[in-house]
């Protein structure tokens, strides 16, 4: 379901010969002798349909001509989170001018622009065109725009695509399958002429997106020992009903706290050698030492002060496959 590349780093020359290959033409935007001191670097995460790649690289243009689109047949369409930008400029159907760190623009390859780059780190989401055959016109062309930030589709967006390249080599096919769904639906969203105050998303979709403003809650709370979920259908704006059933397969809102509660604290009693059973009870929403003991003894068969002397003793032991069941 998800392959990986490593970061590769290049050159002015590899550069230009890289997009060159795969979606049109970079040209120097300073003296010559800035081309010496360039260095690019990419690396990506393949999907079914979708790729996700990481870009980084220095000042420099980029130009898609109608020449090259009639050249290539190249058709996808390119979802832009600039996680760096200094103030970039897009010359399209219309200009979008001082890009920053933070904007989120689209491109549809079949439309011809021209991206003048500060130095930047961006996230670049790419759809086959078919992907979104289902929900939007695939057979017209969308001139590049910037996604306004007022558009409640801007911060999901934002979220995913970049929880999708921390995070997706860890994450599982259902989880993946979960967040490349609700990608397309809020983009499709953005491509339609209505702007809606809540996003229009499946029924799945709007699952998915529950189920993670629902996780973010508990991890922002995790030291909070008093949470409760009342508390969390508050101010998630659900009733406690919806959190039940949201909650139900995991066993609960509150044994997935718990859960969520022991993957911290048994990261924190290795990185941490020092800090006492106490402290790490507290810092991980465990009304006292006692409490949480008995409930990390419970589910590792090992009291911490004995998981925190094995670790030492075997540093090579990896607690990722835990935490990333119990995080899910």
């Amino acid at each position: 379901m998800v392959s990986q590349s490593q970061l590769q780093r290049f050159d002015w020359r590899q550069w230009q010969a890289f997009h060159e290959q795969i979606s049109g033409d970079v040209i120097c935007s300073g003296p010559k002798h800035d081309l010496a001191a360039f260095a690019g670097g990419i690396s990506g995460l393949f999907f079914n349909g979708v790729v996700l790649g990481d870009l980084r690289a220095n000042a420099h243009s980029f130009q898609r001509s109608t020449q090259r689109i009639g050249k290539d047949g190249i058709s996808f369409f390119y979802l832009q989170h600039f996680r760096k930008a200094f103030g970039s400029q897009i010359k399209a159907f219309k200009e979008i001018d001082d890009i920053r760190s933070g904007d989120l623009i689209f491109h549809d390859l079949t439309v011809p622009f021209e991206t003048h780059h500060t130095d930047f780190e961006v996230s670049t989401l790419v759809f086959q065109r078919d992907i979104l055959s289902a929900y939007v016109d695939v057979d017209r062309g969308y001139p590049s725009f910037r996604i306004s930030k007022e558009r409640a589709e801007h911060g999901l967006l934002v979220g995913l695509i970049e929880e999708l390249r921390r995070t997706a080599p860890l994450m599982d096919r259902r989880a993946v399958s979960s967040v490349l769904r609700c990608l397309t639906e809020l983009l499709a969203n953005v491509l339609t002429p209505t702007c809606h105050q809540t996003p229009l998303v499946s029924e799945e979709g709007r699952h998915f997106l529950q189920m993670r403003a629902a996780h973010k809650l508990l991890q922002q709370h995790i030291s909070d020992h008093t949470l409760s979920s009342t508390e969390v259908a508050k101010a998630l704006g659900i009733s406690r009903a919806t959190v039940y059933r949201l909650f139900e397969p995991q066993g609960g809102v509150m044994q997935t706290l718990k859960r969520m509660r022991l993957a911290r604290a048994r990261q924190i009693l290795v990185a941490r050698p020092t800090l006492s059973i106490q402290r790490v009870a507290e810092t991980c929403g465990f009304k006292n030492a006692h409490h949480f003991s008995r409930a990390f003894k419970q589910e590792f068969d090992s009291s911490p002060g004995e998981y925190r002397k094995r670790s030492a003793a075997n540093e090579g032991e990896s607690a990722s496959r835990y935490i990333s069941w119990a995080l899910r």
